[in-house]
């Protein structure tokens, strides 16, 4: 499996991290739930939401980042400018 994807696309690592993410997030939503309130007061909805929410998130993120080399700066390529 690659450890890093095209800036722009997925790979199925990208996506399973996204689950993990998801499933960690949520489950810590859960546990904050049953400390406070008890296990019969749990707000499913809102460890949906954490859990949509935290997926998405890491799964926006992986589009825009890519692979290191192609998104560091060439320092040959840069002017220095002097003030």
């Amino acid at each position: 499996m690659k450890k890093f994807s095209k800036i722009g696309q997925l790979n199925l690592q990208d996506w399973v991290h996204g689950f993990i993410v998801a499933g960690l997030s949520s489950g810590l939503v859960a546990l904050q739930e049953v400390l406070s309130g008890g296990l019969t007061q749990i707000d499913w909805n809102s460890i949906a939401g954490v859990a949509i929410a935290g997926g998405l998130g890491y799964i926006i993120k992986q589009l825009g980042t890519g692979i290191p080399k192609e998104i560091q700066i060439d320092s040959s390529q840069t002017k220095i400018i002097k003030s």
